[in-house]
């Protein structure tokens, strides 16, 4: 699919990877994405190498990697003698967190739930356990 990409605007570059032309300028600002070459007409040209990796950020933001964790991934992924044990310690590492944030959650939900038994019908808001509760 990517062999007859030369060169295309940023526009062209977000309809082919998903991703919004504002999200791919950000990028670019914050430098995980490299600015493209600009055509004598101002033009900017992405090429093939922006598609890839552009789809790598996409990819790893969906699987839960901060920007940040993705720039040491594109890092580690260009760095010679890096191995596939580097990248595995970085997806354990976002494993724990996630498995952290599943855990604040569900003990969150718990509170909540617990909080709700006591809302009932006829009681007045001045009444109200969760309210009473959020205003400290």
């Amino acid at each position: 699919m990517l062999q007859g990409v030369k060169g295309m605007t940023r526009g062209e570059l977000s309809a082919l990877t998903g991703v919004s032309a504002r999200t791919i300028r950000f990028y670019e600002e914050k430098g995980i994405l490299p600015s493209p070459v600009r055509e004598d007409n101002g033009y900017r040209n992405y090429d093939k190498a922006a598609v890839i990796r552009l789809k790598f950020i996409k990819n790893a933001k969906d699987l839960g990697f901060s920007l940040k964790e993705i720039k040491e991934l594109l890092e580690l992924k260009v760095s010679p003698g890096v191995s596939c044990e580097s990248i595995r310690r970085k997806a354990a590492e976002k494993i724990g967190e996630i498995e952290k944030k599943i855990s604040d959650l569900e003990k969150i939900k718990d509170a909540l739930k617990n909080f709700t038994r006591y809302c009932r019908p006829g009681k007045s808001v001045e009444e109200c356990e969760l309210i009473n509760l959020l205003e400290g």
